[in-house]
């Protein structure tokens, strides 16, 4: 009897706590809900199709991300926050065969992991590695592909402003046949933020027979907001397969990112793709065609500690 009535006298008389503080996010998770339709315009004919798909990531932060007033979407850059990442995705294309045979299709998916560790306040270390598996239907064709990338590199932080290079490879076994000559990349970024309310980066990177370049700006009216606006150019072999297939792709996006609070947000985008394939003759197959896509995209933003 008296060590219940002790419990309960005790229990009644604890203090309340107004305004308790929710624990530090430490996790991430980013779910992407993305559908695009695109058009292809031959020299004597015009064909499209759809395709979509659903990306999963999950981010793992080193160290509790701090409510220091700035905008959420920039909080693990702005703290130098080492992070360690996972990701997975699944995706399917359909593209219309006028002449009434089966569609050309694809289903593909993929799963990779990357790091973004600061092994100084001014250095940071990152790597990243993933593998892919793609099925591939056309008339009187089926195919399957294994792909594997993977790539190191480095940043150097000066204040908000981070510079980093890095290196990178690719290649892929389609059935049939063995894995290709890997395609080997090399980068050079620049992130920096404007008086905590603007974010603007410029990249560039080798590719084989070519380059690429990018411009992104990112303006935060308050913490919860941030409006965007990207653009990108890049021409040379950009397919894996037919690896020696040489186009010129432009690429735009626009769009807008709202967080409910510290743990969670809502991202939309836009994002409008034209590429010119000139005429060329590969493996006995003539290419020669203009293709324009548009794409919107929702994420979802959840943290928690």
């Amino acid at each position: 009897m008296s060590g219940g009535w002790l419990e309960t006298a005790r229990a009644q008389d604890a203090p309340f706590v107004l305004g308790a503080r929710e624990p530090d996010p430490s996790v991430e998770i980013d779910t992407s809900l993305w559908g695009r339709s695109y058009s292809i315009q031959c020299p004597q004919l015009q064909i499209g199709g759809t395709q979509e798909g659903l990306d999963l990531d999950m981010t793992r932060f080193l160290a509790p991300l701090r409510n220091d007033g700035s905008p959420y979407s920039l909080r693990p850059y702005l703290q130098r926050i080492s992070s360690l990442s996972l990701s997975a995705g699944i995706n399917h294309f359909a593209t219309h065969n006028p002449f009434g045979a089966p569609d050309r299709t694809d289903t593909g998916s993929g799963v990779g992991g990357s790091l973004n560790i600061y092994v100084k306040r001014w250095l940071a270390l990152t790597a990243n590695l993933g593998y892919g598996y793609d099925v591939l239907h056309d008339v009187d064709l089926s195919q399957s592909t294994h792909s594997v990338s993977g790539g190191v590199g480095a940043g150097f932080r000066a204040g908000d402003w981070r510079a980093d290079i890095s290196y990178s490879a690719d290649t892929y076994h389609p059935s049939g046949s063995s894995w290709a000559s890997p395609r080997r990349f090399a980068s050079l970024s620049l992130f920096g933020v404007i008086a905590r309310r603007m974010r603007v980066s410029v990249s560039g990177n080798t590719i084989p027979g070519g380059g690429a370049g990018g411009l992104g700006v990112e303006y935060f009216p308050s913490p919860e907001l941030g409006v965007f606006g990207s653009g990108s150019a890049s021409t040379g072999r950009l397919y894996q397969n037919p690896s020696a297939l040489t186009s010129t792709r432009y690429v735009g996006t626009v769009g807008i990112a709202g967080w409910v609070d510290a743990s969670s947000g809502i991202v939309g985008s836009y994002t409008r793709t034209s590429e010119h394939v000139p005429m060329q003759v590969i493996d006995t197959l003539d290419y020669n065609d203009d293709q324009t896509s548009n794409e919107l995209s929702l994420q979802i933003y959840v943290r928690f500690p």
